[in-house]
């Protein structure tokens, strides 16, 4: 039996660096999931987190525009 390759794209997928945008870009979408869910129950705590979101996404905007 030969031995199995080694998939090098996987590797390079578990050891690269998340950008700044990245990151932002996943506090986003974690930030408006919960103001979704939220949205049934507590319409405040749901602005609050959209309020959230929404300055994260100005952030968005800031780095994409460097």
């Amino acid at each position: 039996m030969a031995p199995k390759r080694i998939n090098i794209h996987m590797f390079y997928k578990i050891f690269k660096r998340k950008t700044k945008l990245e990151r932002l870009q996943e506090q986003h979408a974690v930030m408006l999931e919960k103001a979704f869910k939220a949205s049934k129950v507590n319409r405040t705590l749901s602005d609050e987190l959209m309020a959230q979101a929404y300055a994260i996404e100005e952030k968005i905007f800031k780095e994409t525009n460097k």
